[in-house]
């Protein structure tokens, strides 16, 4: 049960972010959005970003 209910925050936090992007006249950039003060994200922090967003997926999806 706890899966069920961790998916469903992710997902609900998911709509939420889509939402409020989408209704910004100019969305951030993925530096803007990662908190980088100097506007260039390194290679490895673009890395963890994506890794998380693919255990979201994977976790949305239910696989492992």
């Amino acid at each position: 049960m706890e899966g069920a209910a961790l998916r469903n925050q992710e997902r609900r936090a998911e709509i939420w972010y889509t939402a409020m992007l989408s209704s910004l006249e100019k969305p951030p950039t993925l530096n803007e959005f990662l908190g980088e003060d100097d506007g260039s994200a390194s290679r490895g922090e673009i890395a963890r970003c994506l890794e998380a967003w693919d255990r979201m997926d994977r976790a949305l999806m239910g696989s492992h």
